[in-house]
């Protein structure tokens, strides 16, 4: 939530709108908006490696499929 919080909250500070997570590059005389730009865009691709299972490794925090074993009693 950290991660996507701050690209909300930079979205928020420059105003930006449309589908593009970070909308345009800024102007490069823009240092303070750069900067804060460069640390959400890690934020995004931190919150995106977080969210994403590796395919080679067993999703350990996967609920195991429950089993009910149940008998047919004829009266």
């Amino acid at each position: 939530m950290r991660e996507v919080s701050t690209v909300a909250a930079y979205r928020d500070r420059w105003h930006i709108e449309g589908e593009r997570p970070l909308g345009p590059a800024p102007d490069r005389e823009n240092h303070e908006q750069t900067a804060q730009r460069n640390k959400a865009l890690a934020a995004g691709k931190w919150a995106r490696t977080i969210s994403t299972p590796a395919v080679d490794q067993p999703n350990h925090h996967a609920p195991k499929p429950q089993v009910e074993i149940s008998q047919a009693i004829e009266l």
